[in-house]
Formats: C-alpha cells, sequence, structure tokens
C-alpha cells in the first residue's frame, strides 16, 4: 500500500468553536465597556465622576427610603 503524504491536519468541530469563543469574548468586552461609558459618562465627565454621581444619588434614595419607613412605622404603632 502506498502512504498517503501531505495529508492536511483537519481540525475538529470542537477547536473551531473554542476559537470562535475566545474571539467572541474579547468583541464582549470592548462592547460592555462602549455601552457602559457612554450610559455612565457624558462629553465633560468620565466614568468616575459617573460614579460618583450614581453614589451621591442612592445616598439620597436612601435618605427619603428611611424617612417613608419611620413615618410608616409611626403608623403602624398608632393603629395598635
Amino acid at each position: 500500500m502506498a502512504e498517503i503524504e501531505n495529508v492536511p491536519e483537519i481540525e475538529s468541530e470542537e477547536e473551531e468553536v473554542l476559537m470562535s469563543d475566545e474571539e467572541d469574548e474579547g468583541e464582549y468586552e470592548a462592547d460592555m465597556y462602549d455601552m457602559l461609558s457612554s450610559f455612565l459618562a457624558s462629553e465633560d465627565d468620565n466614568v468616575c465622576t459617573a460614579m460618583l454621581k450614581v453614589a451621591k444619588q442612592m445616598e439620597t434614595q436612601n435618605k427619603i427610603m428611611v424617612k417613608i419607613l419611620t413615618q410608616l412605622t409611626q403608623i403602624a404603632q398608632k393603629e395598635t
């Protein structure tokens, strides 16, 4: 029998899927960064200053919620 030479290696489907997943993951990370940057930052600030603004808004929201809880607790105590 004659031996066959120069037969190209055939990649398995599993290897092809792994390679495409690695490429997609890099694109996904870049897309997430762009998306978050566009949502959190305007032209005059960056992501850090935007996150500080979000933190300030959450502090204000928490103070309001504490006041609401206090009022509801007082109403509940009066009824009993």
